[in-house]
């Protein structure tokens, strides 16, 4: 059997209208989605498994005469970006939750509870590793991240 075309059949058993009403296009128009994958040539397939079965040979190789393995990239790692939370004194949950510290800094400048206001760091969390990693438990770099 040829295979023509490459579909993902996306259900997403969460989905709100609201979400998506107030999302800006970010958020699926609807709660089940088509999601077309472009097939590979014959040449780029080789070409991955090639990359790939060299990558771990190479990290085989470091391991046997280092010790140690290639840390992975936050892409691969499925990594989460920081966030800065704005904290009021008393307050349990975050005013607002920004990208950066100068946005946090920002929205507390002029506030009317200016001085009751704090920014708190919350580390952006490697999903991959934390969720769905069966070796995160001796990954080096998953723990020194923990």
């Amino acid at each position: 059997m040829t295979i023509k075309h490459l579909n993902v059949i996306a259900i997403s058993r969460d989905w709100s209208k609201f979400q998506y009403e107030r999302s800006g296009g970010d958020y699926p128009s609807a709660p089940v989605t088509v999601i077309n994958i472009p097939l590979w040539s014959k040449d780029d397939q080789k070409r991955f498994i090639e990359e790939r079965v060299s990558l771990h040979q190479e990290a085989e190789a470091e391991f046997l005469i280092n010790g140690t393995l290639p840390e992975c990239t936050d892409a691969e790692r499925w990594k989460k970006e920081d966030t800065y939370r704005v904290i009021k004194k008393g307050r349990k949950s975050a005013l607002r939750v920004l990208d950066s510290q100068k946005d946090a800094d920002k929205y507390m400048s002029g506030h009317k509870d200016e001085k009751n206001l704090s920014v708190e760091v919350a580390l952006g969390k490697s999903v991959r590793c934390e969720s769905y990693c069966p070796v995160a438990e001796f990954c080096n770099q998953y723990q020194k991240e923990k």
